[in-house]
Order: structure tokens, then sequence, then C-alpha cells
């Protein structure tokens, strides 16, 4: 499933919207179908992608207030018969792991899997979450957008998850600051109910193209042509 990061998700690097690159790793995954959580940028989506791709259909959640990744995970709840992947819309990854990550998760029987970036610098992690866990890769502890990081373990939107996660939601309390529930909140209750939640390197190279510095270091580092999102790329 993969909530819309407005239409951040629509930006063309080298020639395709964001977005493309994620539903390509969902045939990599083989997945049954794509249920992509739609805001801002809906009726864009919609019209460039349709109801299918490469013969996986799509369906689409219309969700008024794009408030994080736990709101876009109990909007697509009703769609979700199985267990799932999250991955969020507005991310890139070079070189990535998501088949040898659902591997693991199927193989181990997590409960759930992390996708993880490693030896980050701590205002690297201090743009999404910390990830701790043992030497077995197991986590205990995860913090959401960390002023001081203990760890340079930075999580990413790329996880795995028994579809019960679903039951975790209700149970976590709303954010004064961010007005969210927030996704590591979500998955620490998990943890803390006993739930096991491992966390496995995700790729080569990370970029969160929330961010400015990130889509910057795309340009540079991979080389890549990236065009602001327009109406008129629909199809």
């Amino acid at each position: 499933m993969l909530p819309d990061g407005a239409n951040k998700c629509m930006i063309l690097v080298n020639g395709y919207p964001l977005l493309y690159y994620h539903l390509l790793r969902a045939v990599a995954l083989q997945a049954e179908q794509i249920i992509i959580v739609i805001g801002h940028a809906g009726n864009l989506i919609t019209q460039h992608f349709g109801h299918c791709f490469q013969q996986i259909p799509i369906s689409y959640v219309w969700q008024k207030e794009l408030t994080g990744p736990v709101s876009a995970i109990d909007a697509a709840a009703d769609h979700l018969d199985d267990d799932f992947v999250l991955m969020l819309a507005d991310e890139y990854f070079v070189q990535s792991n998501h088949v040898q990550m659902h591997n693991k998760f199927r193989q181990a029987e997590l409960f759930g899997l992390c996708g993880i970036i490693e030896g980050q610098a701590p205002e690297s992690v201090q743009k999404t979450y910390a990830v701790m866990a043992d030497n077995d890769g197991r986590i205990f502890q995860l913090i959401e957008k960390p002023d001081q990081p203990l760890t340079s373990a930075k999580g990413t939107g790329l996880c795995f998850f028994q579809k019960e996660i679903l039951r975790y939601i209700p149970d976590i309390s709303t954010d004064n600051d961010s007005g969210e529930k927030e996704f590591p909140a979500l998955v620490q209750q998990a943890i803390d109910s006993g739930e096991v939640v491992h966390a496995m390197s995700c790729c080569k190279r990370f970029y969160n193209l929330n961010h400015d510095e990130d889509c910057e270091l795309l340009r540079s580092i991979e080389l890549a042509e990236i065009c602001m999102p327009n109406v008129k790329h629909a199809g």
C-alpha cells in the first residue's frame, strides 16, 4: 500500500513519476493488489496510472486530510485482506533490497520488518525515526525525529507487516505537536505487546524527497534529472 506524499509522488525522476518506481517494486514482489492512498494530487495520480499496473489491480483510497502513515494504513484497512508492505510515495531507493526483505519477512515468520539505512549522521536520523535493535536485528525501540539520536540507524517508510498490525492503531494516541498518530508509536506498541519486529538494511542509498536537500543529493550523486509535478504530465 502506498500513502500519497501529496503531489511529491508525481515528481519526475529521469522521466518517470516517483510513484512509478514503487509500482515496479510491487511487481517484483508479486503483489496481488496495489492500494494507493490519495489526497491532494488524487486526480493526477488516478489519471496517470489508472486501475491496473502490469496486470496488478490498483485500488484508490481517498484521504481528505493527509495525517501521516498510520492514518493512511487505517484508511486502507478495509482493503487489506492479507499481510502487506508499506511504501511511502516520496521515498526513492537506489539498489533496494525489497525482495530480500520480503523473503526474510516470510521465512522468519516475523510480525514486522522495517527497512533501515545504517551509518547515518545524527541530522539525517532526525528527519525520520531512529531504530534501535539487538545483534540479531530485533527492534526494541523506535523514536520519531529524535533530538539526539542514540543510534546511526535511520528508519524508512519501507516496512512489511502482518495484517494484525491494524489492531494496534486504536491503542496509540495522537501526538500533540504533529496532530498525527506517529508511525514509530504504532510499531512500538506492537513490540511492547510482544510482537517480533526486525530491522534490515533496505538499500544502498536512500532519498526522502520531502526534503529539498535530498532532491539536490539525488541530482548530484545519482545524476538524476528531476522535474516538479505538473498536471500536464497526466496521461
